[in-house]
């Protein structure tokens, strides 16, 4: 929202959208794409070196006991 509320009496250097700098919100709006792509790549890469190292999914008998029973050595529900 800096690229819309920026004012120039604050900061003379910068102006948003309000104040007739239109040229600032497609700045911020690059930032934040740039955001959203730089954390996919790092979850991305994260995922990766876990799988790697311990796996991402239990194992198929620890999901048909459930997983409270099989990581916890406890029930959720006694039904």
């Amino acid at each position: 929202m800096t690229g819309i509320f920026a004012d120039p009496s604050i900061n003379p250097a910068g102006a948003g959208l309000l104040y007739g700098n239109f040229n600032q919100i497609f700045v911020q709006i690059e930032a934040v794409l740039v955001t959203i792509v730089y954390d996919a790549f790092a979850t991305f890469i994260i995922l990766i070196i876990i799988k790697a190292l311990i796996g991402l999914r239990v194992s198929q008998d620890d999901e048909i006991i459930g997983l409270d029973e099989s990581q916890h050595s406890e029930k959720a529900y006694n039904i």
